[in-house]
């Protein structure tokens, strides 16, 4: 199906609507959806449902096209992909259920984080995210006019998420009154903005995709002004300051040292080690990073005297300690996807750590799928989450693009889901801008 025909072609139902009409809506819907990771249900997201809307309307769309569209060709071997790490994940998920689970005492009430009904329900939502992905991405490459409606209105929401984030703080600090967009965590009760997501961490990764949108509208769309460009940069920047998060921190300084070593410019060289210096020099993370080598080398010691403290025995620091062993004893298939927390209690992975009765996360980025997936099907995944750089530099698209390509991939190495949405747009994104020229494929 054509532009022509998506601009053209109605649907029966009702007759004032075009398909276009519809996917601007769905578009829409999905971006207002993907930031609200805290307001799930039964640990179902709400753009979870949106997604599953998205899919059943392709399907009818597909359906009343006889079952064909034509897809660029790396689109198609790109989904090709997506479609073949599935498979895989769900053959070494059926494998895990031979292995025995110890359910923390905080999830024995929940259906969805059950053996066997977990790593189900997670390879459910890989798969929402991923066919979602490439429908997105074959809608905005057919119409410039989606791409640029798609950028704008996720932009626009970004900003608004931003702006919630800055007023919680803001009430938070200086009011006493908690909106539930700020909170104070860690154990000096430091305020933190974190918008509709769970922890500041999440939402300062959600904060930096909107700012690598909006750069690629203002330098390869040209549809943003300057004074609104610097207006979503101060909104963003100053949310991201607010959340104190390490990932983004992580996020700009790994982008920049990228960027400047990609090709050896001096002007670019400046850039990255700028961006660099100032990470370290103007942020936290040093001081965090220190405070979890610390913690790490004091970690059972701490443990033994302090086994109810979940800011030790729990999260990143006791998955360093604990993910190796898990990969070592299975480096092949894992344990499945998403099972880390219902093997993490066994005694052989364990070692001198305690057990915990609450329900715990890695909290690595895409290192910490290793214990889930294995290696092989790991190196599988990153290599994916690379193949739109490589489709951006192939197609010779413009470096605002590239770098927008990359975004996933950096953002999920610092600790953003594989199942959480906003990621996989920006890339959907990204390959619009890469591949309009084979919309005629």
């Amino acid at each position: 199906m054509g532009t022509a025909d998506l601009h053209n072609r109605v649907f029966d139902w009702p007759p004032i609507v075009s398909l276009r009409t519809l996917c601007k809506m769905a578009l829409l819907l999905v971006c207002v959806l993907s930031p609200l990771e805290n307001l799930k249900v039964m640990d179902v997201q709400p753009v979870e449902v949106g997604l599953l809307f998205l899919l059943c309307g392709a399907s009818v769309g597909l359906h009343r096209n006889g079952w064909r569209a034509a897809i660029p060709l790396p689109l198609k071997w790109l989904g090709i992909h997506y479609c073949s790490l599935l498979v895989m994940a769900s053959v070494f998920a059926i494998l895990s259920l031979r292995f025995e689970y110890h359910v923390p005492v905080e999830a024995a009430d929940h259906l969805l984080k059950q053996p066997g009904i977990l790593p189900l329900s997670k390879l459910v939502e890989l798969a929402l995210v991923i066919l979602s992905t490439v429908v997105i991405a074959r809608l905005l490459i057919v119409d410039r006019g989606l791409l640029g409606f798609a950028g704008r209105v996720y932009v626009q929401i970004g900003v608004v998420n931003g702006l919630f984030a800055i007023t919680s703080w803001l009430l938070l600090v200086y009011a006493g009154v908690d909106v539930l967009g700020a909170y104070f965590g860690g154990a000096s009760d430091v305020p933190r903005a974190r918008g509709f997501f769970n922890e500041g961490g999440p939402y300062g990764m959600y904060a930096c995709s909107v700012m690598a949108v909006a750069l690629a509208r203002r330098y390869v769309a040209r549809d943003i002004g300057r004074m609104a460009m610097v207006w979503v940069l101060a909104v963003m920047g100053a949310s991201v300051v607010l959340a104190e998060s390490k990932a983004a921190y992580l996020f700009f300084a790994a982008v920049g040292l990228w960027w400047s070593l990609r090709r050896i410019q001096l002007r670019r060289m400046v850039i990255g080690c700028a961006a660099v210096a100032v990470v370290l020099v103007w942020t936290p993370l040093p001081g965090a990073v220190e405070g979890y080598w610390y913690s790490y080398r004091a970690l059972e010691g701490f443990a033994a005297a302090h086994p109810d403290d979940r800011l030790q025995v729990m999260g990143r620091v006791a998955a360093i300690y604990i993910a190796p062993r898990v990969v070592e004893a299975h480096p092949i298939t894992g344990v499945g996807l998403g099972n880390y927390s219902l093997v993490r209690n066994d005694p052989r992975y364990l070692g001198a750590l305690p057990e915990t009765d609450g329900w715990d996360l890695p909290g690595l980025g895409l290192v910490g799928y290793a214990a889930d997936l294995g290696l092989p099907l790991l190196g599988y995944l990153i290599w994916l989450i690379w193949r739109p750089v490589s489709i951006a530099v192939r197609r010779k698209a413009p470096n605002w693009v590239v770098l927008l390509s990359a975004y996933q991939f950096f953002a999920q190495l610092f600790g953003v889901q594989i199942t959480f949405f906003y990621p996989w747009f920006v890339t959907a994104v990204a390959l619009g801008y890469s591949l309009q020229a084979d919309q005629r494929a």
